[in-house]
């Protein structure tokens, strides 16, 4: 008798967890794994000697198959990301408001007048440049993206703490 109400018990709760799987959306991503400090081959180091030439302080970390360059450079937090080969996949550059080029600020100061910049960050992939530009502007922080001179709105947020 208890064996057969814990395997109707079992049975309605794998039922009512399959219906709520059933209507869940899953994406599976790729897990990234990231270890400690690495040891990197020449060809990749190479490279990166090469493309970042005054760069300071390189850390090496191992991301899946690729290899994972955190750096200082122009005063800049950098990261850069290596395949096996020694092909540079992306970089990434943190900055501020003095670290855009002058004609995308002017752009940015144009579309938000009176606004702060909060962050820049540079991308650079697969021959494209693109810059994401955290602003507050009244009561919003706005990202914005440029790319091509073009400059969008990637989202906007209400700053409940503005004045």
């Amino acid at each position: 008798m208890k064996t057969k109400t814990f395997l109707k018990t079992g049975l309605i709760v794998v039922f009512v967890l399959s219906v709520q799987f059933a209507f869940a959306q899953i994406i599976e991503l790729p897990t990234v794994v990231i270890t400690a400090k690495s040891v990197v081959n020449a060809k990749v180091t190479d490279a990166f000697k090469g493309k970042f030439q005054n760069a300071v302080n390189p850390r090496w970390y191992k991301a899946d198959k690729n290899y994972l360059v955190k750096f200082i450079m122009d005063d800049q937090k950098n990261s850069a990301l290596y395949d096996k080969n020694a092909s540079l996949i992306y970089h990434l550059s943190y900055g501020a408001a003095n670290n855009l080029p002058k004609d995308y600020l002017d752009m940015v100061n144009t579309a938000y007048p009176g606004c702060t910049v909060v962050t820049a960050i540079h991308v650079e992939q697969n021959q494209r440049s693109i810059w994401f530009v955290n602003v507050e502007f009244k009561k919003d922080y706005v990202l914005t993206k440029i790319e091509n001179d073009e400059l969008g709105e990637v989202s906007r947020v209400s700053n409940s703490g503005a004045k």
